[in-house]
């Protein structure tokens, strides 16, 4: 008996073989969840802890289940987003808690204008419409839900008792906009977050640090989060760990302050390069090194290097984004003439 757990932090348990593959589990978990629809996006990961982030490996079909001790653990999640799945309730369930939990981590650049806006969703997809007996002062903070609907790094920026008073208020405010049921809510919460974040929406993301070359010479290495869809490959540079939340505040938002609000540290997004433009990638394994490589004036391109202790699973995401738009790309027909 194993445990699989998902990004809604539920877990449901397998009976499998003593030599069953990771293929064989899969199959069980899609058949528990009646997961028919893009089914082959899905996949298995062995979830550890590395230096206070949640590394995720791919685990491969054709090997062995592997034995877990704690706190290692399977999760089952997509692998990459590419079909449009907003007719089935399944699949986008799949998809609405694993963007969530995404946007929870602050992987997504967001202001708070728009993090309150997609809790207040989740909210109506979680609770229904508001009931002012229930839904007031208290509620959230009781129920320890504030974690689930904020980023961490913002709620630390105020008193939890205004985070719940700007949330119920924009629950209520939300309560006459038409949204039948959860499932038309989570298909609303990912249609929202890809408006505004069509770019990145659906990525896959890797932390990851950047070596900065110069003659063969590293001379620097940058904190960076890699993020992965079909319109290729996003760098974004980590906030630096300042001393203070004060000083972080100063050194970001002295230049432009939101209106709204204080913003705190996010990543910041360096370069975007596509698929139809990069060259080529590779990985050094000893190193943990993925490398890709785009067109410059001289011949041989200009080279971003990463070190990721999931380093070797990035080429096969980004070839199977190529493989997916080369089959998009046939599938059209020529215009008639």
């Amino acid at each position: 008996m194993i445990d699989v757990h998902f990004e809604d932090q539920s877990t449901k348990k397998f009976v499998i073989a003593e030599e069953a593959t990771v293929g064989e589990l899969v199959k069980k978990i899609q058949q528990k969840l009646y997961l028919e629809c893009d089914a082959d996006s899905f996949a298995l990961f062995e979830e550890t802890v590395s230096g206070g982030h949640k590394i995720e490996r791919f685990l491969r079909p054709e090997e062995l289940c592997p034995r877990l001790t704690q706190p290692s653990r399977f999760l089952f999640k997509k692998r990459f987003f590419f079909a449009d799945n907003k007719e089935d309730p399944v699949t986008t369930h799949m998809e609405f808690i694993q963007i969530r939990e995404d946007v929870l981590r602050d992987r997504y650049i967001l202001t708070e204008r728009e993090h309150l806006e997609l809790a207040a969703i989740d909210l109506r997809v979680t609770f229904g419409s508001p009931d002012p007996t229930k839904h007031k002062a208290g509620f959230l903070i009781n129920a320890k839900h504030l974690p689930r609907l904020l980023p961490e790094n913002y709620i630390k920026m105020k008193k939890n008792e205004v985070w719940e008073k700007q949330l119920l208020e924009e629950y209520q405010r939300i309560a006459f906009e038409p949204i039948e049921s959860d499932f038309q809510g989570k298909v609303r919460y990912l249609a929202r977050l890809k408006e505004l974040k069509p770019d990145y929406f659906g990525s896959v993301f890797y932390e990851a640090t950047e070596l900065e070359i110069v003659e063969k010479v590293v001379k620097n290495r940058v904190p960076v989060l890699l993020a992965v869809n079909k319109n290729g490959i996003h760098t974004f540079r980590k906030p630096p760990a300042l001393a203070s939340e004060k000083s972080s505040k100063i050194a970001f938002f002295s230049k432009k302050k939101d209106s709204n609000s204080d913003v705190p540290p996010q990543n910041i997004l360096m370069r975007t390069n596509t698929f139809q433009e990069i060259l080529g990638w590779a990985v050094h394994p000893p190193t943990h090194t993925f490398i890709y490589t785009v067109p410059s004036e001289s011949e041989e391109g200009v080279r971003y290097s990463y070190e990721s202790e999931l380093a070797g699973d990035i080429p096969d995401v980004c070839q199977e984004y190529v493989q997916q738009i080369i089959a998009r790309t046939e599938d059209v027909e020529p215009p008639q003439e």
